[in-house]
């Protein structure tokens, strides 16, 4: 009779309700009337005129990792069912506990009710309800719920909290539907809502309305969106979201994601019919597909009506120069790699003709590199090939064929000493094919032109090591001698991909400095250079860099201001401090070989604690005269002040401002609040920039999260 009863209450509150954060299914808690259950209380008594069995006195039941404890335990034979009163708690191997003033169950488990019931939960979430009842095993029916994932202090509400005055969970489908319910924050009621449900994360999704966002702005009025999602299955779903504007046509969104057997789909796309009549969109398709281990395609392509929609509307991409489409083939193996894409531009930028984009039709890359022999030594393959073509006004279509193979052999070496070496060997060719191209004094023509390039280049370092009681420095010089024949760049051929040019850090050491295959650095040349690194026994890191290059020859290709364009090169550098928290710094420049004059400059610097740090952000980059080169002089400062007011209130305040034009770009301001189960912040932006049709803005947005409930968004809210 003992194991009996104690098997019946270990059930009474194993089905009551189960908290969307929770993982477990209701199905998991139930317990088979075989499995073994230690029972032990105080008393027990026989109630033979009443037909009742009583436990008194620290009621225990230990079953399946299960414990129920409580004061006063009775099993009425007559009307079969099972009462626990007075501090009933059953705690959970997985770590939820429940605790109930009262508790009843009938024996076949079907009905059963309960009064006020607290659930705490491992993860920290908790459940409350006034009463519950079951009048079967598949519907639980609850009054004055309470939800939260919040910690819970005594006398103190919740940041948060989901109330409702009535809640009912249906076993099969597990899914909690709410009625009358209200999201309480910090203890006042903030948004009312008369239904809605949700299915348990372990569940399948279901079709519904997701969280509403709504918004303002001056130039489209009010602004509400409802997301409709639609499950289709359990591989494809899909979310429709008109935006309905005051002062516009409805906006609308479809997003849509699927997963097959060997592929991915993403899609998203925007569509407006504006009340001028002009139609607007915004459509991209993401499909990625694997064949097998080795192969795979991918297609990542764009389509949009104009260049503005997306900074109109403040949509994805809106900060792109351009949008970039493609449609890739990519095959791997141990040693190599193959690439097949095409390439089609859309550029968004207001002084740049997309007539005069390019088509890449395609660009081929293929790189083996072998397996070390006995000595060490390696050789590499590299094939590329391109085939572009590009509109010309009044003209014929231009089209541009480069086919590129480079081989290259490898022989590293270490020293007796702890000197490292690498001599390499290398052969590149290049075949061209150029029809209907415009030269530089704008004749059309076609022709076919080929190039060799051999290259001898050896390389030595040698690391140097001395410890203290302070730390331990490693200071590194290393050189790089390179020879091949000194040739000029035929000038009738285009340059596509080699247009940017930039001496910094990265590249002073490199054998070709040049970016892509359309341009080569030839000649005999000497890069040098060193590293000097601190390693702190505190915990800090200070890295120091500087280098330059010496060419043999002074004619060059390189343009001026490029840094290279005489026998010796810039100096060029970078530091970094990291590893306490008040100071971390990444620094890079640039300086003139004859006055050490800053060409370039860019400074990443965070000064401060948590309760007030500062972010300094200096940018300036001297452009060369390059007719290639797309960029001007450029010179940032972006300035940012954070501070953590309490433990969970924060602050932060930046401005970006151009000071070659002497304006300021782009002013904001946050201020959140973060605790463990929530977070609400205000952000304020003030966009000074201008393009066509947008003229800048003020946006304020107020961001609410929830811990297990998700994000909700106020929209932006624009002022002239």
């Amino acid at each position: 009779m003992r194991k009996y009863i104690a098997y019946l209450i270990l059930v009474i509150l194993s089905i009551p309700f189960k908290t969307k954060a929770e993982e477990n299914n209701f199905d998991d808690l139930k317990a088979s009337k075989n499995d073994p259950t230690d029972f032990s209380a105080d008393k027990v008594i026989y109630d033979d005129k009443n037909k009742k069995v009583i436990a008194i006195g620290n009621v225990e039941a230990v079953h399946e990792g299960a414990i129920l404890v409580a004061d006063r335990l009775e099993y009425d034979m007559v009307k079969d069912i099972i009462i626990a009163k007075d501090n009933v708690v059953i705690s959970y191997s997985d770590g939820k506990t429940v605790f109930s003033d009262r508790a009843e169950v009938s024996s076949d488990f079907k009905k059963g009710l309960a009064e006020n019931i607290i659930i705490k939960n491992s993860d920290g979430s908790s459940f409350t309800a006034k009463y519950l009842k079951s009048e079967s095993d598949k519907v639980l029916k609850m009054k004055r719920t309470s939800y939260t994932p919040c910690d819970l202090c005594e006398g103190k509400s919740p940041s948060w909290q989901l109330k409702a005055r009535k809640a009912t969970y249906e076993q099969e489908e597990e899914k909690t539907t709410y009625t009358h319910a209200y999201l309480d924050i910090f203890g006042a009621p903030l948004f009312y809502v008369p239904y809605f449900s949700y299915t348990n994360d372990k569940s399948d999704s279901k079709t519904g309305f997701l969280t509403p966002r709504f918004g303002n702005s001056s130039n489209l009025g009010f602004m509400f969106s409802t997301p409709f999602f639609v499950h289709i299955n359990d591989h494809h779903k899909m979310t429709l979201t008109p935006t309905y504007l005051s002062k516009e046509n409805p906006l609308y969104q479809g997003e849509y994601n699927g997963i097959t057997n060997h592929s991915n789909i993403d899609f998203n796309g925007y569509y407006i019919n504006q009340k001028d009549s002009n139609d607007r969109h915004y459509i991209n398709t993401n499909i990625t597909t694997h064949y097998n281990s080795y192969f795979r395609s991918r297609m990542d392509v764009h389509n949009i009506s104009d260049e503005t929609f997306l900074k109109v509307y403040s949509l994805p991409n809106d900060e792109e120069p351009w949008l970039m489409s493609e449609v890739a083939l990519d095959g791997f193996s141990r040693n190599s790699n193959f690439n097949m894409t095409y390439y089609h531009f859309k550029d968004l930028r207001a002084d740049v003709e997309n007539d005069t984009m390019p088509e890449i039709l395609p660009s081929i890359n293929y790189n083996y590199i072998s397996d070390p022999s006995r000595f060490g030594s390696f050789y590499n393959v590299n094939v590329n090939t391109l085939m572009l073509t590009r509109k010309q006004e009044g003209k014929e279509r231009e089209t541009y064929q480069r086919y590129t193979t480079e081989l290259e052999y490898n022989l590293p070496l270490n020293g007796a000493i702890g000197e490292k070496y690498n001599l390499s060997a290398s052969v590149r060719g290049d075949l061209y094919r150029l029809d209907d191209t415009i030269n530089p004094e704008g004749d059309t023509y076609s022709d076919t032109k080929a190039k060799a390039y051999p290259e001898l280049a050896f390389e030595t370092s040698y690391p140097f090591e001395r410890t203290d009681y302070l730390s331990t420095q490693i200071i590194e010089p290393t050189a790089t001698f390179i020879t091949s024949p000194n040739q000029k760049e035929i000038d009738i051929l285009p340059n596509e991909d080699s247009r940017e040019f930039e001496l910094n850090d990265t590249n002073i050491l490199t054998n070709n400095r040049y970016t892509g295959y359309d341009k080569v650095e030839t000649g005999t040349r000497v890069n040098y250079g060193l590293n000097w690194n601190i390693y702190g026994h505190s915990g800090y890191t200070l890295t120091n860099f500087i280098g330059q290059s010496y060419r043999f020859t002074e004619k060059n290709d390189f343009p001026t201001n490029s840094g290279l364009e005489d026998n010796f090169s810039d100096y060029v550098g970078a530091m970094s401090f990291y590893g306490y928290d008040f100071l971390n710094m990444d620094y890079r420049y640039r300086l003139q070989k004859e006055d050490l004059k800053m060409n370039r400059s860019e400074l990443d610097l965070n000064v401060g604690n948590s309760f007030l740090r500062t972010n300094i952000r200096y940018l300036f980059i001297e452009s060369s005269s390059s007719q290639f080169s797309d960029f001007k002089d450029r010179e940032e400062l972006n300035l940012g002040l954070g501070s953590n007011l309490t433990q969970y209130i924060k602050a932060y305040v930046s401005t970006k401002r151009n000071l070659i034009a002497d304006e300021t770009i782009e002013n904001k301001f946050r201020i959140g609040y973060e605790d463990e189960c929530m977070s609400l912040s205000l952000n304020l932006k003030k966009d000074l920039t201008n393009d066509r049709d947008y003229k800048g803005d003020t946006s304020v947005m107020l961001v609410l999260e929830l811990k297990t409930l998700g994000v909700l968004r106020t929209g932006d809210l624009t002022v002239e």
